[in-house]
Protein backbone atom coordinates (compact mmCIF):
# COMPACT_ATOMS: atom_id res chain seq x y z
CA UNK A 1 0.00 0.00 0.00
CA UNK A 2 1.21 3.15 -0.86
CA UNK A 3 0.95 5.98 1.53
CA UNK A 4 0.97 9.88 1.04
CA UNK A 5 1.78 12.50 3.00
CA UNK A 6 1.46 16.24 3.23
CA UNK A 7 5.17 17.36 2.28
CA UNK A 8 5.33 20.20 5.32
CA UNK A 9 3.75 17.33 7.44
CA UNK A 10 6.02 14.57 6.64
CA UNK A 11 8.71 13.21 9.23
CA UNK A 12 6.11 14.34 12.09
CA UNK A 13 4.61 12.52 14.30
CA UNK A 14 0.61 11.90 14.04
CA UNK A 15 0.30 13.83 17.63
CA UNK A 16 2.56 16.58 16.34
CA UNK A 17 1.35 17.27 12.92
CA UNK A 18 -3.25 17.02 15.04
CA UNK A 19 -1.46 19.80 17.27
CA UNK A 20 -0.31 21.82 13.92
CA UNK A 21 -3.60 21.53 12.21
CA UNK A 22 -5.83 22.59 15.28
CA UNK A 23 -3.62 25.52 15.89
CA UNK A 24 -4.30 26.13 12.24
CA UNK A 25 -7.96 26.16 12.18
CA UNK A 26 -7.31 28.95 15.39
CA UNK A 27 -7.63 32.63 14.30
CA UNK A 28 -4.54 34.27 13.97
CA UNK A 29 -3.49 38.07 15.26
CA UNK A 30 -4.84 39.54 12.44
CA UNK A 31 -8.10 38.20 12.62
CA UNK A 32 -8.25 38.19 16.44
CA UNK A 33 -10.94 36.12 18.56
CA UNK A 34 -11.55 37.53 21.80
CA UNK A 35 -14.61 35.61 22.57
CA UNK A 36 -16.45 37.72 20.33
CA UNK A 37 -15.87 38.16 16.53
CA UNK A 38 -17.78 41.64 15.92
CA UNK A 39 -18.36 44.00 18.34
CA UNK A 40 -19.95 47.39 17.06
CA UNK A 41 -19.87 50.61 19.47
CA UNK A 42 -18.47 48.63 22.12
CA UNK A 43 -21.66 46.73 22.74
CA UNK A 44 -21.21 42.88 22.13
CA UNK A 45 -23.93 40.02 21.35
CA UNK A 46 -24.69 37.28 23.31
CA UNK A 47 -24.87 35.18 20.92
CA UNK A 48 -21.84 33.25 19.20
CA UNK A 49 -21.93 32.44 15.38
CA UNK A 50 -19.21 30.18 14.73
CA UNK A 51 -19.99 30.37 10.67
CA UNK A 52 -19.33 33.79 10.50
CA UNK A 53 -15.41 34.59 9.38
CA UNK A 54 -13.64 36.73 11.05
CA UNK A 55 -13.94 40.50 10.00
CA UNK A 56 -10.80 42.89 9.16
CA UNK A 57 -10.54 46.44 9.59
CA UNK A 58 -9.62 48.32 6.59
CA UNK A 59 -6.29 49.87 7.01
CA UNK A 60 -5.80 53.23 8.10
CA UNK A 61 -4.40 54.54 4.36
CA UNK A 62 -7.87 52.86 2.53
CA UNK A 63 -8.83 54.28 -0.37
CA UNK A 64 -11.78 56.24 0.79
CA UNK A 65 -10.04 57.43 4.22
CA UNK A 66 -11.13 57.37 7.47
CA UNK A 67 -12.15 60.95 8.38
CA UNK A 68 -14.55 63.53 6.73
CA UNK A 69 -13.46 65.28 4.21
CA UNK A 70 -13.97 69.28 5.55
CA UNK A 71 -16.88 71.58 3.04
CA UNK A 72 -15.56 73.93 0.99
CA UNK A 73 -17.21 77.30 1.36
CA UNK A 74 -18.72 79.55 -1.62
CA UNK A 75 -18.24 82.96 -1.10
CA UNK A 76 -18.05 83.69 2.71
CA UNK A 77 -20.84 81.12 3.56
CA UNK A 78 -20.03 77.56 4.09
CA UNK A 79 -21.44 75.06 1.30
CA UNK A 80 -24.62 73.95 2.84
CA UNK A 81 -27.19 72.54 0.18
CA UNK A 82 -30.69 74.30 1.09
CA UNK A 83 -31.99 70.51 0.99
CA UNK A 84 -30.78 69.56 4.52
CA UNK A 85 -33.83 70.96 6.52
CA UNK A 86 -36.93 69.33 6.20
CA UNK A 87 -40.34 69.97 5.62
CA UNK A 88 -42.26 68.61 8.08
CA UNK A 89 -44.44 66.23 7.36
CA UNK A 90 -48.62 67.04 7.58
CA UNK A 91 -50.46 64.41 9.67
CA UNK A 92 -53.25 64.68 7.16
CA UNK A 93 -50.17 63.64 4.00
CA UNK A 94 -49.54 60.25 2.44
CA UNK A 95 -46.02 58.96 1.32
CA UNK A 96 -44.47 57.05 -1.37
CA UNK A 97 -41.77 56.04 -2.70
CA UNK A 98 -39.28 56.89 -5.44
CA UNK A 99 -36.80 53.73 -5.79
CA UNK A 100 -32.99 54.59 -6.43
CA UNK A 101 -29.97 51.73 -6.93
CA UNK A 102 -28.76 52.07 -3.55
CA UNK A 103 -31.53 54.30 -1.48
CA UNK A 104 -35.44 54.98 -1.19
CA UNK A 105 -36.52 58.53 -1.65
CA UNK A 106 -39.76 59.23 0.32
CA UNK A 107 -42.01 61.78 -1.34
CA UNK A 108 -44.61 62.99 1.25
CA UNK A 109 -47.54 64.88 -0.66
CA UNK A 110 -50.69 66.38 -0.08
CA UNK A 111 -53.54 64.11 -1.60
CA UNK A 112 -55.94 66.79 -2.33
CA UNK A 113 -53.65 68.29 -4.87
CA UNK A 114 -51.35 65.18 -5.43
CA UNK A 115 -48.22 67.91 -4.96
CA UNK A 116 -44.53 66.95 -3.20
CA UNK A 117 -44.40 68.81 -0.29
CA UNK A 118 -40.64 66.99 1.17
CA UNK A 119 -38.83 64.61 0.36
CA UNK A 120 -36.70 61.72 2.56
CA UNK A 121 -33.71 59.87 1.25
CA UNK A 122 -32.81 56.44 3.34
CA UNK A 123 -30.85 53.45 2.54
CA UNK A 124 -32.63 50.47 1.76
CA UNK A 125 -32.70 47.43 4.31
CA UNK A 126 -32.06 43.87 3.40
CA UNK A 127 -35.23 42.79 1.86
CA UNK A 128 -37.82 45.45 1.83
CA UNK A 129 -37.05 48.87 3.55
CA UNK A 130 -36.91 49.12 6.96
CA UNK A 131 -38.64 53.01 7.58
CA UNK A 132 -40.75 54.60 9.95
CA UNK A 133 -41.55 58.50 8.91
CA UNK A 134 -43.65 60.45 11.21
CA UNK A 135 -45.70 63.64 11.26
CA UNK A 136 -44.28 66.37 13.37
CA UNK A 137 -44.51 69.95 13.90
CA UNK A 138 -41.23 70.89 13.43
CA UNK A 139 -37.96 69.83 11.14
CA UNK A 140 -36.20 69.61 14.42
CA UNK A 141 -37.93 65.97 15.43
CA UNK A 142 -37.27 63.10 14.05
CA UNK A 143 -38.82 62.65 10.67
CA UNK A 144 -37.96 59.08 9.75
CA UNK A 145 -36.14 55.98 11.28
CA UNK A 146 -34.73 53.45 9.44
CA UNK A 147 -32.69 50.26 9.19
CA UNK A 148 -29.72 50.88 6.45
CA UNK A 149 -27.56 48.55 4.93
CA UNK A 150 -24.71 50.76 3.41
CA UNK A 151 -22.69 48.25 0.94
CA UNK A 152 -19.78 51.01 -0.89
CA UNK A 153 -18.37 48.57 -3.11
CA UNK A 154 -21.34 46.38 -3.76
CA UNK A 155 -21.03 42.20 -3.63
CA UNK A 156 -17.04 42.69 -3.54
CA UNK A 157 -17.38 45.18 -0.19
CA UNK A 158 -17.85 45.14 3.48
CA UNK A 159 -21.35 46.14 4.68
CA UNK A 160 -22.41 48.56 7.62
CA UNK A 161 -25.48 48.32 9.25
CA UNK A 162 -27.02 51.30 10.77
CA UNK A 163 -30.18 52.68 12.54
CA UNK A 164 -30.54 55.91 11.02
CA UNK A 165 -32.28 59.16 12.54
CA UNK A 166 -33.20 61.60 9.95
CA UNK A 167 -34.44 64.93 11.80
CA UNK A 168 -33.46 68.75 11.35
CA UNK A 169 -30.25 68.38 8.68
CA UNK A 170 -30.97 65.60 6.54
CA UNK A 171 -27.49 65.21 5.86
CA UNK A 172 -26.48 64.33 9.25
CA UNK A 173 -28.29 61.57 10.59
CA UNK A 174 -27.59 59.99 13.81
CA UNK A 175 -26.52 56.97 13.23
CA UNK A 176 -26.22 53.53 15.65
CA UNK A 177 -23.68 51.29 14.30
CA UNK A 178 -24.74 47.69 14.37
CA UNK A 179 -22.66 44.20 14.53
CA UNK A 180 -22.38 43.01 11.02
CA UNK A 181 -24.32 39.99 11.72
CA UNK A 182 -27.55 42.07 12.32
CA UNK A 183 -30.11 41.12 9.93
CA UNK A 184 -33.30 42.63 10.17
CA UNK A 185 -36.40 40.58 8.99
CA UNK A 186 -37.23 43.75 7.54
CA UNK A 187 -40.71 42.63 6.10
CA UNK A 188 -44.02 44.77 7.28
CA UNK A 189 -44.98 43.96 10.99
CA UNK A 190 -41.84 42.36 11.69
CA UNK A 191 -40.25 46.05 13.01
CA UNK A 192 -41.97 48.48 14.85
CA UNK A 193 -41.04 52.25 17.03
CA UNK A 194 -42.00 52.07 20.90
CA UNK A 195 -41.31 53.94 24.15
CA UNK A 196 -42.60 57.39 22.58
CA UNK A 197 -40.20 56.83 19.95
CA UNK A 198 -37.13 55.49 22.38
CA UNK A 199 -36.59 51.91 20.57
CA UNK A 200 -36.85 50.52 17.46
CA UNK A 201 -37.53 46.92 17.89
CA UNK A 202 -36.93 44.11 15.01
CA UNK A 203 -37.30 40.61 14.72
CA UNK A 204 -34.09 39.18 13.26
CA UNK A 205 -33.17 36.52 11.06
CA UNK A 206 -29.77 35.65 12.15
CA UNK A 207 -30.63 35.81 16.11
CA UNK A 208 -34.29 33.90 15.76
CA UNK A 209 -35.37 36.81 17.98
CA UNK A 210 -35.84 40.15 18.53
CA UNK A 211 -33.29 42.86 19.07
CA UNK A 212 -34.15 46.61 20.36
CA UNK A 213 -31.96 49.62 19.58
CA UNK A 214 -32.04 52.23 21.83
CA UNK A 215 -32.58 55.69 19.51
CA UNK A 216 -32.14 57.87 22.54
CA UNK A 217 -28.73 56.55 23.56
CA UNK A 218 -27.56 55.27 20.33
CA UNK A 219 -26.89 51.96 21.34
CA UNK A 220 -27.80 48.21 20.44
CA UNK A 221 -29.52 47.48 23.90
CA UNK A 222 -31.47 44.21 23.84
CA UNK A 223 -32.14 41.14 22.04
CA UNK A 224 -33.30 37.49 22.68
CA UNK A 225 -33.05 34.37 20.81
CA UNK A 226 -36.85 32.64 20.65
CA UNK A 227 -36.56 29.79 18.02
CA UNK A 228 -40.00 29.30 16.93
CA UNK A 229 -41.50 32.45 16.85
CA UNK A 230 -41.91 35.62 15.42
CA UNK A 231 -41.38 37.46 12.52
CA UNK A 232 -43.84 40.63 14.25
CA UNK A 233 -43.54 43.17 16.68
CA UNK A 234 -46.94 43.95 17.85
CA UNK A 235 -46.36 46.83 20.48
CA UNK A 236 -48.39 47.96 23.14
CA UNK A 237 -46.80 50.20 25.72
CA UNK A 238 -43.35 48.45 27.16
CA UNK A 239 -44.77 45.52 25.49
CA UNK A 240 -44.25 43.72 22.39
CA UNK A 241 -46.53 40.92 20.97
CA UNK A 242 -45.38 38.03 17.94
CA UNK A 243 -46.38 34.66 17.54
CA UNK A 244 -45.06 31.60 17.97
CA UNK A 245 -46.96 28.86 14.87
CA UNK A 246 -45.88 25.35 15.79
CA UNK A 247 -47.26 25.56 19.53
CA UNK A 248 -49.91 27.60 18.49
CA UNK A 249 -49.05 30.64 21.51
CA UNK A 250 -49.23 34.03 21.25
CA UNK A 251 -46.08 35.31 22.81
CA UNK A 252 -45.09 38.69 24.92
CA UNK A 253 -41.84 40.11 25.51
CA UNK A 254 -41.09 43.14 27.76
CA UNK A 255 -38.83 46.06 27.12
CA UNK A 256 -37.13 47.46 30.84
CA UNK A 257 -36.16 51.05 30.70
CA UNK A 258 -32.80 50.42 29.92
CA UNK A 259 -33.42 48.28 26.71
CA UNK A 260 -33.49 45.05 27.32
CA UNK A 261 -35.90 42.90 25.92
CA UNK A 262 -36.95 39.63 27.89
CA UNK A 263 -39.66 36.82 27.49
CA UNK A 264 -42.94 37.83 29.70
CA UNK A 265 -45.17 35.42 28.87
CA UNK A 266 -47.14 32.67 26.48
CA UNK A 267 -50.55 32.27 25.75
CA UNK A 268 -51.36 29.20 24.02
CA UNK A 269 -54.97 30.24 22.32
CA UNK A 270 -54.19 30.00 18.47
CA UNK A 271 -56.82 27.52 16.77
CA UNK A 272 -55.43 23.91 15.78
CA UNK A 273 -54.57 24.03 12.22
CA UNK A 274 -53.17 27.98 12.39
CA UNK A 275 -50.97 29.58 9.70
CA UNK A 276 -49.17 32.83 9.78
CA UNK A 277 -48.05 34.96 6.68
CA UNK A 278 -45.02 37.23 5.45
CA UNK A 279 -46.76 40.36 6.52
CA UNK A 280 -48.50 41.55 9.29
CA UNK A 281 -49.88 45.07 10.52
CA UNK A 282 -51.53 46.62 13.83
CA UNK A 283 -54.38 48.48 14.69
CA UNK A 284 -53.08 51.58 16.75
CA UNK A 285 -55.97 52.73 17.86
CA UNK A 286 -57.22 49.97 19.49
CA UNK A 287 -53.51 48.06 20.21
CA UNK A 288 -54.11 44.83 17.89
CA UNK A 289 -52.00 42.86 15.89
CA UNK A 290 -54.05 41.22 12.28
CA UNK A 291 -53.01 39.28 9.61
CA UNK A 292 -54.29 37.24 7.07
CA UNK A 293 -52.39 34.15 6.25
CA UNK A 294 -51.69 32.26 3.27
CA UNK A 295 -55.29 30.37 3.04
CA UNK A 296 -56.79 33.52 3.10
CA UNK A 297 -58.29 33.57 6.73
CA UNK A 298 -58.37 37.05 8.79
CA UNK A 299 -56.96 37.34 12.19
CA UNK A 300 -57.80 40.20 14.89
CA UNK A 301 -55.51 40.05 18.10
CA UNK A 302 -56.62 42.08 20.78
CA UNK A 303 -53.38 42.86 22.96
CA UNK A 304 -55.19 46.03 25.03
CA UNK A 305 -55.11 44.00 28.21
CA UNK A 306 -52.29 41.91 27.58
CA UNK A 307 -52.14 38.22 26.41
CA UNK A 308 -55.67 37.04 24.98
CA UNK A 309 -57.01 34.27 27.52
CA UNK A 310 -59.92 32.65 25.12
CA UNK A 311 -58.96 31.04 21.78
CA UNK A 312 -58.54 33.76 18.56
CA UNK A 313 -60.43 32.08 16.00
CA UNK A 314 -60.32 33.94 12.61
CA UNK A 315 -62.72 36.40 11.80
CA UNK A 316 -63.67 34.62 8.30
CA UNK A 317 -62.07 33.86 5.06
CA UNK A 318 -61.35 36.75 2.19
CA UNK A 319 -60.59 34.03 -0.88
CA UNK A 320 -62.65 34.52 -3.78
CA UNK A 321 -63.11 32.96 -7.33
CA UNK A 322 -61.85 34.61 -10.08
CA UNK A 323 -58.88 36.11 -8.25
CA UNK A 324 -55.49 35.79 -5.84
CA UNK A 325 -56.12 37.84 -2.78
CA UNK A 326 -53.07 40.42 -2.59
CA UNK A 327 -51.60 42.87 0.12
CA UNK A 328 -53.98 43.73 2.89
CA UNK A 329 -54.55 46.51 6.00
CA UNK A 330 -56.31 47.06 8.64
CA UNK A 331 -58.35 50.74 9.86
CA UNK A 332 -56.31 52.24 12.80
CA UNK A 333 -59.83 51.21 14.63
CA UNK A 334 -59.64 47.48 14.30
CA UNK A 335 -63.37 47.95 12.54
CA UNK A 336 -62.53 47.37 8.96
CA UNK A 337 -59.72 46.03 6.81
CA UNK A 338 -58.90 46.05 3.25
CA UNK A 339 -57.17 43.50 0.62
CA UNK A 340 -56.06 43.36 -3.04
CA UNK A 341 -57.26 41.41 -5.40
CA UNK A 342 -55.67 40.69 -8.87
CA UNK A 343 -57.11 39.31 -12.27
CA UNK A 344 -55.72 35.64 -11.87
CA UNK A 345 -55.49 32.72 -9.77
CA UNK A 346 -51.70 32.98 -9.72
CA UNK A 347 -49.81 34.35 -6.86
CA UNK A 348 -48.56 38.01 -8.32
CA UNK A 349 -45.36 37.73 -6.98
CA UNK A 350 -44.85 34.64 -9.43
CA UNK A 351 -43.43 35.02 -12.67
CA UNK A 352 -46.52 34.83 -14.54
CA UNK A 353 -48.86 36.56 -12.20
CA UNK A 354 -51.48 38.63 -12.28
CA UNK A 355 -51.93 42.24 -11.84
CA UNK A 356 -53.77 44.02 -9.16
CA UNK A 357 -57.85 45.33 -10.59
CA UNK A 358 -59.40 45.67 -7.38
CA UNK A 359 -60.08 46.34 -3.52
CA UNK A 360 -62.52 44.86 -1.46
CA UNK A 361 -63.61 46.22 2.37
CA UNK A 362 -64.41 44.17 4.83
CA UNK A 363 -66.13 44.71 8.33
CA UNK A 364 -64.08 42.76 10.68
CA UNK A 365 -67.82 41.29 12.07
CA UNK A 366 -67.74 37.98 10.52
CA UNK A 367 -65.12 39.54 8.00
CA UNK A 368 -68.00 40.71 6.15
CA UNK A 369 -67.43 42.25 2.54
CA UNK A 370 -69.04 45.68 2.21
CA UNK A 371 -67.65 47.43 -0.75
CA UNK A 372 -65.78 46.39 -3.91
CA UNK A 373 -63.71 48.90 -5.74
CA UNK A 374 -62.57 48.07 -9.10
CA UNK A 375 -60.62 49.87 -11.60
CA UNK A 376 -63.62 50.86 -13.68
CA UNK A 377 -65.06 52.84 -10.43
CA UNK A 378 -61.87 54.14 -9.27
CA UNK A 379 -61.11 55.77 -12.19
CA UNK A 380 -58.03 54.06 -12.92
CA UNK A 381 -56.02 52.10 -14.99
CA UNK A 382 -53.81 50.32 -13.13
CA UNK A 383 -53.73 50.13 -9.09
CA UNK A 384 -49.89 49.81 -7.16
CA UNK A 385 -50.82 50.35 -3.60
CA UNK A 386 -53.24 50.81 -1.14
CA UNK A 387 -53.43 52.48 2.26
CA UNK A 388 -56.05 54.37 5.15
CA UNK A 389 -54.80 57.62 6.28
CA UNK A 390 -53.42 58.35 9.72
CA UNK A 391 -57.02 58.65 11.17
CA UNK A 392 -58.40 56.08 8.92
CA UNK A 393 -61.05 58.68 7.66
CA UNK A 394 -60.30 57.71 3.90
CA UNK A 395 -58.78 55.15 1.61
CA UNK A 396 -56.53 55.93 -0.71
CA UNK A 397 -55.19 54.47 -3.60
CA UNK A 398 -52.23 54.93 -5.66
CA UNK A 399 -52.03 54.19 -9.66
CA UNK A 400 -51.95 54.75 -12.44
CA UNK A 401 -54.77 56.88 -14.90
CA UNK A 402 -54.47 58.54 -18.53
CA UNK A 403 -52.74 61.59 -19.41
CA UNK A 404 -54.90 64.37 -21.06
CA UNK A 405 -53.76 67.68 -22.67
CA UNK A 406 -49.82 67.44 -23.34
CA UNK A 407 -49.68 64.07 -21.65
CA UNK A 408 -52.44 62.20 -23.32
CA UNK A 409 -51.67 58.61 -23.79
CA UNK A 410 -49.30 58.89 -21.15
CA UNK A 411 -50.08 56.96 -17.24
CA UNK A 412 -49.67 59.69 -14.81
CA UNK A 413 -49.66 58.52 -11.51
CA UNK A 414 -52.99 59.00 -9.18
CA UNK A 415 -53.64 59.03 -5.87
CA UNK A 416 -57.57 58.76 -5.86
CA UNK A 417 -59.51 58.89 -2.12
CA UNK A 418 -62.21 56.58 -1.07
CA UNK A 419 -64.93 56.99 1.46
CA UNK A 420 -64.30 53.54 3.25
CA UNK A 421 -67.82 53.68 4.99
CA UNK A 422 -69.65 54.40 1.50
CA UNK A 423 -67.09 53.38 -1.07
CA UNK A 424 -67.63 56.68 -2.90
CA UNK A 425 -64.70 58.54 -5.10
CA UNK A 426 -64.24 61.92 -2.90
CA UNK A 427 -60.78 63.14 -4.52
CA UNK A 428 -58.73 62.42 -7.44
CA UNK A 429 -55.60 63.92 -7.83
CA UNK A 430 -51.78 63.39 -10.34
CA UNK A 431 -48.92 63.11 -8.07
CA UNK A 432 -46.39 65.86 -9.08
CA UNK A 433 -43.38 67.14 -8.14
CA UNK A 434 -41.36 63.73 -7.67
CA UNK A 435 -38.54 62.38 -9.62
CA UNK A 436 -39.33 59.33 -10.36
CA UNK A 437 -39.46 59.28 -14.16
CA UNK A 438 -40.99 56.51 -15.99
CA UNK A 439 -41.13 55.10 -12.73
CA UNK A 440 -43.34 57.45 -11.07
CA UNK A 441 -44.09 56.27 -6.68
CA UNK A 442 -45.05 53.52 -5.40
CA UNK A 443 -46.24 51.80 -2.20
CA UNK A 444 -48.69 54.58 -0.82
CA UNK A 445 -48.85 55.04 3.31
CA UNK A 446 -49.64 56.78 6.03
CA UNK A 447 -47.22 58.83 8.10
CA UNK A 448 -46.82 57.33 11.63
CA UNK A 449 -47.24 59.66 14.94
CA UNK A 450 -45.29 59.40 17.90
CA UNK A 451 -46.70 58.13 20.60
CA UNK A 452 -45.88 57.49 24.78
Amino acid sequence: MTVFTTPRLAGLSAATAAVLLLVGCSPGPDGGDDGEFDVANGVATTYEFPNVPAITAPPANATLGDEDQELGEVGADPNIPYTSEVTPIGADWMIAAEWRDDETVWAAFDPADGVVKTRITTGHGIWDDVVHLFTTDTPADPQAVAFEVWTPRGSRGQADYTVSTYSGNLLEPDEVLLPRHVRFHSREGSHTISGGGRFMTSWDDQLFGPRVVDLDRGVLSGEQQIIGCGPYTWPAGDKIYSVCERSRELLELTIDDEGRISESGRSKVLPEGFTASREAHFADDVESGFLINEAGEAYLFDFSSGLPTEEVRPLGNVGRDGGRFYTNGIRPDGEQFFVEYTDSDIHPHSANGGDVVRVRLFDVDGARETQNLDLEKLGLDSIDSVSYNLDGSVLYVLGTAPGTGDDEGEDLPTIVGVDPATGEVVSTATITGHAGGSDGVSGVRAPERRVA
